[in-house]
């Protein structure tokens, strides 16, 4: 897949993910959270820290990352649409995992320690 492709499908997809990412903080059933003011606040520091590290990934990464966990599309459906093979789906997933999951980490680490 050239990468003209791999930057139009991202760019497709980064609206969706921003309307994702924000849907989730203020569509919430828990109505009660919401009217937390440092409950909103904690919301949205730990969407922008995930929408920060997504910013971050290498662009395959990022891309396995939201069609396979945001977009919902199968591994299989996934490489097929990227032309790559399975398993390299599988592994741009996994460490875009790793580095979204140590962001997150990172900012429960500095929030517990403040």
């Amino acid at each position: 897949m050239a990468q003209s492709d791999i930057d139009k499908i991202i760019s497709e997809n980064t609206p969706r993910l921003r309307s994702f990412v924000r849907g989730k903080v203020s569509n919430r059933d828990d109505a009660d959270d919401n009217d937390d003011p440092d409950i909103r606040m904690l919301r949205s520091m730990v969407w922008q820290e995930f929408d920060n590290a997504l910013g971050e990934l290498p662009e395959e990464q990022r891309l396995a990352f939201v069609m396979t966990e945001i977009e919902g599309l199968s591994t299989r459906d996934a490489a097929e649409k990227t032309g790559v093979g399975t398993n390299t789906l599988l592994s741009r997933k996994h460490y875009a995992a790793i580095h979204i999951r140590k962001r997150l980490h990172a900012l429960y680490n500095e929030l517990i320690n403040s």
